[in-house]
């Protein structure tokens, strides 16, 4: 049987396989940039079908393109790897790249001036001025501030009649007469390019371009506008868009647009497609009400702050009369929390009845009260300063406790991101979220469990085992009595909330540890796994020059850790900085009873688990 099918498989004509174009894409897509061009090599049949995989994704930060655009103007260059051989590859490639990257200004005129450089999909441009090639590293001579004035008009002639009137030097970015002329070529041969890929499905501009001139605004929105595929524009750069304007071009199929600083927009369309909206700048709140309004399908609203300037009613016109359909709302920055908190909870938070998703800077008790309240479809909340949460600032400890009423409200709850619930450990026991059973991600940092100190636990070692038992503590003084009653309640708190943590069977991870200051320790995490992969240390050189938070699970065998047992979808459990017991026992117990484990955090060298490595477990 095995001869005839090495038989049957050797006839198979080789024109069969070469005959199938979309197989070899295919797997060129799996394939990195020197493992296509090692096909390439191969011979000539592989060239003809990976050559278009190379140069599908054209990015110029990589290795290669950096040192090839940093010295093809030197004098070594010359008839080698130089300007005219750059030009003839893109002459003869160019037609295959659909995703170009571009952080060199050279790439402008190389990709403009191919014929076949036209099918573009996604076009993006990064900071070009921190990569220069060696005549442009040589000539970082500047302009004389008073000089300003005497490079206008020395531009050079217009590659098209279209720009006439389109470009103004920016006085603020000072440049040598070569650097202008450079500029002024760059962004011509780059809005030339843009304009005869009108198949353009995203447009992007990181940063800042840094060129030496403006766009004129109404240039930019009639381009825009002439690209009907586009779904995605994003302007990091100093590109002076209206958004109101640009929005009354009713681009048909732009879903995702994100711009920078570029203030507020009075007059507002309805524009049904858009539905991710990341303004990275400070938006009134008439500005962001009439997001919500004119913006009816809006999914993701992303702004770096909200500014309260106007008290509005809801009979004004300004807020939407419907309720939106936002399901997620990020906020970067609170620069006045105790009003930005009511308004939030008061104003924002009221109108957006469907939120599954909030991320915010800080978290405040009005705004966690708030979503408690107006958002019960709430399944993500992510805090962007994470410490602030978990440890006191200048001796003020944040009240976070409004986070339980939201887990008893929300009972879709899912995930906590970088928002820490700080649970005594008498009050898990009686908080109903504790049983609920849709979360996912859970980091809490539970205390009160009345362990006892360093010194009664010398106490409690020094009397013997024989004593221990409960008829015999007639035998023991009444420290000692104290010591092991009290040792006793301990323990039996912690079986019962490792059992309550154990109901929550959806759980892929727990996280009951302490973020400590990495600046002056940091702690382990040991990576282990059942995928295969090896297991692996990170370890702090100072992991070990820090006391542990007291009064936290012991998270030991014999006091709870079995109540854990049910945690089987569990791939990332956290302990760092508590005062555990975790050894050998208790690492091949987690092993043995939790399959998906794949991240332990808080294993460190100098504490309870050294002196042998958990590699080969597995």
């Amino acid at each position: 049987m095995s001869s005839m099918s090495v038989t049957t498989h050797s006839s198979l004509p080789s024109r069969d396989i070469a005959g199938l174009p979309q197989l070899y894409l295919h797997i060129g897509s799996h394939l990195a940039p020197p493992d296509l061009l090692s096909c390439v090599l191969v011979c000539h049949q592989w060239y003809e079908h990976f050559i278009p995989a190379l140069w599908h994704t054209l990015d110029t930060s990589s290795t290669t393109w950096r040192h090839i655009l940093a010295h093809y103007d030197s004098d070594l260059s010359i008839g080698k790897q130089d300007e005219q051989w750059l030009q003839d590859i893109f002459n003869k490639h160019g037609h295959y790249i659909r995703h170009l990257h571009i952080h060199h200004r050279e790439i402008f005129q190389l990709a403009n001036l191919s014929e076949g450089c036209t099918q573009l999909q996604s076009l993006r441009v990064y900071d070009i001025e921190s990569n220069l090639t060696a005549k442009e590293k040589n000539a970082q001579e500047l302009r004389p501030r008073d000089a300003r004035g005497q490079l206008q008009g020395l531009e050079g002639s217009l590659l098209s009649p279209e720009f006439e009137g389109v470009f103004q030097p920016c006085p603020e970015l000072p440049r040598s007469l070569v650097q202008h002329k450079r500029d002024w070529y760059a962004i011509q041969h780059l809005w030339l390019l843009i304009a005869k890929n009108s198949e353009l499905r995203t447009l992007c501009f990181y940063n800042h371009v840094y060129l030496a001139f403006r766009l004129a605004s109404d240039y930019f929105h009639d381009t825009v506008a002439g690209l009907s595929y586009l779904e995605e524009l994003e302007c990091h750069s100093d590109l002076f868009i209206n958004l109101g304007t640009l929005l009354s071009r009713q681009l048909p199929s732009l879903r995702r647009l994100t711009l920078i600083d570029q203030g507020d927009s009075e007059q507002w369309p309805l524009f049904h497609g858009l539905e991710y909206l990341n303004l990275r700048y400070n938006v009134t709140d008439r500005t962001f009400f009439h997001a919500l309004k004119h913006l009816p399908n809006l999914d993701t609203f992303v702004v770096k702050s909200i500014y309260f300037r106007f008290a509005l009613k809801q009979d004004n016109g300004t807020i939407p009369e419907t309720p939106s359909r936002l399901k997620r709302l990020e906020i970067s920055e609170i620069k006045k929390p105790e009003r930005e908190d009511y308004e939030l909870a008061h104003r924002i938070l009221p109108a957006l009845p469907h939120l599954t998703s909030f991320k915010i800077s800080q978290l405040y008790p009005l705004t966690a009260n708030g979503l408690s309240v107006h958002c019960p479809n709430l399944e993500r909340l992510e805090q962007g300063q994470e410490e602030y949460t978990l440890l006191p600032v200048r001796g003020v400890r944040p009240a976070v406790n409004s986070l339980n009423a939201l887990l008893q409200t929300c009972s879709k709850f899912k995930e906590f991101v970088g928002v820490r619930l700080q649970v005594d450990a008498e009050d898990i026991l009686r908080q109903r979220w504790a049983s609920c059973e849709s979360l996912e991600v859970l980091p809490c940092q539970i205390s009160g469990f009345g362990r006892l100190t360093k010194d009664e636990n010398e106490l409690y070692d020094a009397i013997p085992e024989s004593k221990l038992q409960k008829e015999l503590h007639h035998m023991l003084s009444k420290e000692e009595i104290r010591v092991v009653e009290k040792r006793k309640r301990s323990r039996e708190l912690q079986e019962k909330v490792c059992a309550r943590l154990g109901e929550l069977t959806h759980l892929t991870e727990l996280d009951l540890g302490y973020f400590l200051d990495k600046s002056s320790h940091q702690t382990g995490t040991q990576y282990v796994g059942n995928y295969g992969q090896p297991a692996q240390q990170r370890v702090g050189r100072n992991a070990s020059n820090y006391e542990p938070v007291q009064d936290t699970l012991e998270l030991t065998l014999d006091s709870g850790l079995r109540r854990l047992a049910g945690l089987k979808n569990l791939e990332v459990f956290g302990f760092e900085g508590m005062d555990h017991g975790i050894g050998e026992a208790e690492l091949r117990w987690m092993v043995a009873n939790w399959p998906k484990i794949r991240v332990l955090r808080g294993l460190d060298v100098g504490r309870g688990v050294s002196g042998f490595s958990v590699e080969g477990w597995f």
